[in-house]
């Protein structure tokens, strides 16, 4: 993992909050590299890199992971589904910003519905 980008990603947040960890307000090369990631972990690769997704889940589910003056307890099976509903919001903003689709704002990700696999969205494809 290149640290650059987690660093990177570690002074966004650190500046901006967890907003910043919206795919909508991610840069480019941070979302781009989290999509990555995630197809690392689909593919099952071997020591697949996951820092800035894990980063992002940890910051999103619980603001004091940050500050180290917290702890968080869930299953690997919660952990697992919060990086698939994460990394598909991210590969869905990769299409919203490609043109590919058109995502009403109020279908983006909040803080409060990011990391819910169940919330609905509003999406329609770009016509040609």
């Amino acid at each position: 993992m290149d640290s650059h980008i987690l660093n990177k990603l570690q002074k966004l947040i650190d500046k901006e909050g967890r907003s910043c960890l919206l795919p909508q307000n991610l840069p480019e090369d941070i979302l781009n590299r989290i999509e990555s990631e995630a197809v690392a972990m689909e593919e099952e690769r071997d020591n697949p890199p996951t820092s800035l997704i894990l980063l992002a889940v940890l910051t999103l589910k619980d603001a004091s992971i940050m500050e180290c003056s917290g702890t968080i307890e869930f299953s690997t099976e919660e952990l697992m589904d919060y990086f698939f509903v994460y990394s598909s919001s991210v590969r869905l903003e990769i299409l919203r910003r490609n043109g590919k689709i058109i995502i009403e704002e109020s279908s983006l990700p909040t803080l409060d519905n990011i990391l819910n696999g169940n919330r609905m969205m509003n999406i329609s494809q770009m016509s040609e």
